[in-house]
């Protein structure tokens, strides 16, 4: 499995980069919104709690 995570993340480093994504940037303001933001708990609106989600 960390070596399938790894994969995905050259994969993603890689298209920020041809993008001219700052992704160092972009992590830590999303981080900063997500601290803002309220949070819904499994079951609300038929949600799935990921515990209940099969494993692959």
């Amino acid at each position: 499995m960390a070596e399938e995570l790894v994969d995905i993340a050259i994969y993603v480093l890689a298209i920020a980069n041809r993008q001219g994504i700052d992704l160092e940037g972009a992590l830590r303001e999303k981080e900063a919104r997500n601290e803002e933001r309220t949070w819904r708990t499994a079951g609300e609106q038929g949600e799935k709690d990921v515990r209940d989600l099969p494993h692959v």
